[in-house]
């Protein structure tokens, strides 16, 4: 219907609810969808007049950590978002297991087994120049060989 000077709006759906299918309904058809400038101004103005509790903010949080979240690729991660991971969860590194220091620049978590799995027991927290040490050691060349094809090798020895 279009709109008339003068003519008022029909108002009769105010105080009527969505049944929670609906709600669903309409949750699963907004998702992904992006917000323009605009509205997202607006958004953000009623928040800084209004903003959530602490608790709803805790609860909001809580509902986005982990496989929650929708981003969440399990073991599909990327290397840098996995070593995101490891600091997020298990903090910097900040001492070498391999030499002892603990007045270097910088300390590294290094994965000992190769596979990138989320499993704390599988890094070591290393300073740079023993990581590189780690990463560089005649052991670690062996088992890559070991782990690639053999004509994948034997193109290498040509």
């Amino acid at each position: 219907m279009p709109f008339y000077k003068g003519h008022k709006p029909y108002y009769g759906f105010l105080g009527k609810h969505h049944t929670e299918e609906t709600r669903k309904k309409l949750s699963k058809s907004h998702t992904g969808k992006k917000l323009s400038p605009e509205h997202r101004e607006k958004v953000i103005e009623i928040l800084k007049n209004n903003p959530p509790s602490k608790e709803a903010r805790k609860r909001s949080g809580e509902k986005q950590k982990g496989n929650l979240h929708h981003n969440w690729k399990g073991e599909k991660v990327s290397y840098r978002a996995l070593h995101n991971w490891i600091v997020n969860n298990f903090g910097k590194a900040n001492h070498c297991e391999h030499c002892g220091k603990l007045d270097a620049k910088v300390y590294d978590w290094a994965n000992i087994s190769g596979e990138y799995k989320r499993d704390i027991s599988d890094y070591i927290q290393l300073c740079r120049k023993c990581h590189i040490k780690f990463d560089d050691s005649p052991q670690k060349h062996l088992e890559r060989i070991k782990n690639l094809s053999l004509g994948w090798y034997r193109k290498c020895l040509r």
